[in-house]
């Protein structure tokens, strides 16, 4: 992905990602057992296969102006009620800004 600007620069969203969506996922996933099993088996693929981690604690201290909170949340589809989908939410806004504001589009066809 290529961004749009030169010098990238987001505002701070740990408020709305990490507070507010997490504990709004979190509410979800304690309702229903099975979907929290099944989401967390997912996440832990995603470590498995690397596309995830986990960051030091100087990683997640460190305050950077590249630094982006990606939320994410389950999905269902109702006529595939067994199967789970993470969504990860680049659209999400804070103050005004989302990570999809700051790429490129992809080519115009």
């Amino acid at each position: 992905m290529l961004w749009r600007e030169g010098e990238v620069k987001f505002p701070g969203n740990r408020l709305m990602a990490d507070e507010k969506r997490r504990e709004s996922t979190e509410r979800k996933l304690k309702r229903d057992e099975e979907l929290a099993n099944k989401y967390c088996a997912i996440i832990e693929d995603y470590v498995e296969k690397g596309y995830a981690r986990k960051l030091t604690p100087e990683e997640a201290s460190a305050p950077s102006p590249k630094q982006w909170l990606l939320p994410h949340h389950p999905v269902r589809n109702p006529n595939k009620p067994e199967k789970v989908r993470i969504v990860m939410d680049a659209a999400a806004k804070c103050d005004r800004v989302s990570l999809n504001d700051k790429f490129t589009p992809g080519p115009i066809s």
